[in-house]
């Protein structure tokens, strides 16, 4: 609506876009069944796609296309002495299409570049509650993710995360959490496979001052692996090792972040 708008005041001898056309969909839903007392399941299902059509005054015409499907299935368990559990399975995947036709040639002979990647995750929770007022929690995930472009085979990473987490809790007073995790990642790019291990903290206390008023503090010390995307066509995340890029190791990079409000 807005280049509709905006097309009749500018200059018709400047190069500028025509004939723009968009298709953009999602579709979710979610589904929970309560088997007993002691178990629950549920599944979760997402599905996305945008579709941008243009055509320049020269007549180049161009296409950007980009898709998202999420399968989540999840298991929640009370186990005896208070113990609960939760299984957790995730698929995600993302791609993306970007195509340009100059003058004759048929949009199966033009220019076009492929982006798709595979996301595995499987997680494992536990929760203990001390007391009333202390809860525990630690589990283990595993992330396996799998990139591909055109012209280039499959890389991908394999991300092991260690978890625990205490709670001390006193409702309308004070909410305070510690965790750790233990990350450990392994990176198989053809021709510079490696292997990196490192801690994560995160700290965060809330305290309340009667049912109007509060303050919170936060601290975080994260560790992020990726691949700067230089290149990659649009709508790729920048969280990826770039799969065009064999040779070169997938970074690291480790954040502090201290918050009071």
């Amino acid at each position: 609506l807005e280049y509709k708008a905006l097309r009749p005041i500018i200059n018709k001898r400047q190069s500028f876009v025509n004939d723009f056309s968009t298709n953009v969909y999602d579709i979710y839903a979610k589904g929970t069944y309560k088997i007993n007392t002691k178990n629950k399941v549920s599944l979760l299902v997402f599905h996305s796609r945008d579709s941008y059509m243009f055509e320049m005054n020269e007549k180049d015409r161009n296409s950007f296309k980009w898709h998202n499907l999420i399968v989540n299935g999840q298991w929640d368990r009370q186990l005896p002495a208070g113990l609960g559990v939760r299984f957790n399975l995730t698929y995600n995947c993302f791609g993306n299409v970007q195509s340009q036709q100059v003058g004759e040639i048929s949009w199966s002979d033009c220019a076009s570049s492929n982006f798709i990647m595979h996301e595995f995750t499987g997680n494992v929770q536990f929760s203990k509650s001390l007391s009333k007022k202390t809860t525990s929690k630690f589990g283990v995930r595993v992330k396996y993710e799998t990139f591909s472009q055109t012209g280039t085979q499959n890389d991908g990473m394999l991300q092991t995360t260690i978890n625990g987490q205490m709670e001390w809790k006193e409702p309308d007073m004070y909410d305070i959490r510690l965790s750790g995790r233990l990350n450990v990642c392994l990176s198989q790019a053809r021709r510079a496979p490696q292997v990196m291990v490192d801690p994560d903290i995160s700290f965060m206390w809330r305290q309340y001052f009667g049912r109007t008023a509060g303050m919170e503090v936060t601290l975080d010390c994260v560790t992020q692996y990726y691949h700067t995307l230089e290149g990659i066509p649009m709508g790729t995340r920048s969280g990826n090792i770039d799969p065009t890029v064999v040779s070169y190791i997938c970074e690291k990079e480790g954040k502090t972040a201290a918050n009071a409000a």
